[in-house]
């Protein structure tokens, strides 16, 4: 039968991330875990979140991590413009939207992962929301026509350089103007993003002249 040793090692030699409640149920126990931590093989990412050191994970990774962390929390705004090559700025934060009425307590970050929380609620949660496998985890992120909505409707706070920048690799990339509109109206916010869409599909027009 093998050690809480031999399991934990056999475990992180996978790429992808763990809770420790995940490791314990797998025979690992705390104590194990934490030796493993101090001598530097297990890394944590956040807190009760754990990788192989020596494992490369693949990319995204620190969503996974956040992820695991808050679960039905999603990615959004630059994070998921950066997921979705809709811009090619590394944000300085991980933007993670939670759920309001579940409270207003923040996503804890860790060493090199500095979060950016954004309260939603309702239709806000789900609209253009879709799950992608990172490290093995479930993440949840805005697809890419939510993320370019997103993104003009917040340019007062992000400025409109993001925005317009995700618009015009959204139509550069043969998006779909329409899940535009339809995402836009779903989430109650058509009015506010028209002119933005009405400038992309002319924009859609010129280039399909050319």
């Amino acid at each position: 039968m093998p050690t809480p040793t031999e399991i934990l090692r056999s475990l992180l030699a996978n790429r992808r991330l763990y809770r420790t409640s995940d490791l314990v149920q797998e025979g690992v126990d705390r104590i194990t875990l934490a030796r493993a931590a101090r001598a530097g093989e297990a890394m944590q990412y956040v807190r009760g979140i754990y990788a192989g050191s020596s494992v490369t994970l693949e990319s995204g990774a620190a969503f996974a991590a956040l992820s695991l962390a808050r679960p039905g929390a999603v990615v959004c705004l630059l994070s998921a413009a950066q997921h979705h090559g809709l811009s090619d700025e590394d944000p300085s934060k991980i933007w993670m939207a939670v759920d309001r009425a579940r409270g207003k307590a923040v996503i804890p970050g860790g060493p090199g992962l500095p979060v950016q929380t954004v309260w939603w609620q309702g239709k806000d949660m789900s609209v253009g929301v879709e799950t992608v496998s990172i490290a093995g985890v479930d993440v949840l992120v805005t697809n890419r026509a939510r993320t370019v909505v997103d993104l003009i409707r917040m340019r007062a706070k992000l400025g409109d350089e993001p925005a317009m920048k995700s618009l015009r690799d959204y139509i550069e990339a043969d998006g779909d103007v329409g899940a535009l509109w339809t995402t836009a109206e779903d989430l109650g916010r058509g009015q506010a993003i028209e002119p933005f869409v009405r400038a992309a599909e002319e924009f859609r027009g010129s280039m399909a002249r050319r």
